[in-house]
């Protein structure tokens, strides 16, 4: 059994550019489907999980 414990990972990292990490990961996401080779349109995606 492998047991790995991240509890103190983050604390190495600087916290502004973890926040400005996961901000810019988050923000201006959009999303479409293609059907049949047809795309939609573009939406933005206001929920949910990347």
């Amino acid at each position: 059994m492998v047991v790995l414990d991240f509890s103190k990972a983050f604390d190495r990292v600087p916290h502004q550019r973890l926040l400005f990490f996961f901000s810019s990961f988050l923000s201006n996401r959009s999303q479409h489907v293609i059907v049949e080779g047809a795309p939609s349109d573009q939406v933005p995606v206001v929920s949910g999980v990347p």
